[in-house]
């Protein structure tokens, strides 16, 4: 049978060898854990990031249709009228001169 001394020593050496693992495990765990969130982390951010670009570029891709109605308008409206108004004067201009 064991002594009390030695139920006592097999006692302590259990209480170590299990604080050494648990304090192991859990270095293990927090390397993996911070591994893991870190890897999560990423795959948002790029998500994120790559969400963004899109609605970006397809702002980007509205404002420029915008840009080119606006001046087609313009053009349509206010220049294209302009040209043909100063295309008769020169046409009167030169039946004038001719005649």
């Amino acid at each position: 049978m064991f002594s009390k001394k030695d139920i006592e020593t097999l006692d302590g050496m259990m209480r170590i060898v299990l604080r050494e693992s648990l304090r192991e495990n859990n270095e293990i765990f927090g390397r993996e854990l911070k591994r893991e969130i870190r890897d999560e982390m990423h795959s948002v951010v790029s998500s994120a990031v790559f969400m963004s670009e899109t609605r970006m570029m397809d702002r980007m891709d509205k404002i420029r249709d915008e840009i080119l109605d606006g001046v087609a308008d313009v053009l349509d409206r206010q220049i294209v009228p302009q040209i043909d108004d100063h295309e008769l004067r020169l046409i009167r201009l030169e039946h004038r001169t001719v005649n």
